[in-house]
């Protein structure tokens, strides 16, 4: 036996121990596929690998106080309750703020056009003029009974 057989023995054990293959000039490992095609010796040699690393699957069992979730994650039982609690938070919000988008459109809707408002400016300057008008009448109506609401110029106005 040669010393370079020696080492591609060797070698070849060193790879098997590390549970991989040599593929031509790359070692892959035993579990991924290989780019190239593998020779029937290397299905055997994979097959014993397989028999090695995979004897039996036994499912793994879910911790106390922990909980598969839908996506298949193993999760925290009280985690998920913090996670159920922020999503309604949110759903409330997101429902709260559709209200008040309500609300604003009511509002908006509510809301005379520029010519109501013109007319309705209009109405209530009106009222404000007639109140002063009525109460300079009043207090014309009293400037002859009292000193202090009286004219300074003296004139005293008959009723």
């Amino acid at each position: 036996m040669s010393a370079t057989q020696f080492n591609r023995k060797s070698k070849a054990a060193q790879e098997l121990a590390m549970h991989r293959v040599v593929c031509g000039p790359v070692s892959i490992n035993a579990g991924s596929p290989c780019r190239r095609r593998l020779r029937d010796t290397f299905d055997r040699l994979l097959d014993s690998l397989c028999e090695r690393c995979h004897e039996e699957m036994v499912e793994p069992k879910i911790p106390e106080g922990h909980e598969l979730t839908e996506d298949g994650r193993v999760m925290s039982s009280e985690h998920l309750k913090k996670q159920a609690k922020v999503v309604e938070k949110g759903k409330k919000t997101k429902e709260s703020n559709k209200l008040t988008a309500q609300k604003e459109a009511e509002k908006k809707a509510a809301e005379p056009t520029p010519e109501e408002k013109k007319k309705q400016l209009l109405e209530e300057a009106k009222m404000r003029m007639e109140v002063k008008v009525e109460a300079d009448k009043y207090k014309e109506k009293l400037m002859g009974n009292s000193k202090l609401t009286q004219d300074t110029s003296g004139k005293i106005n008959k009723r």
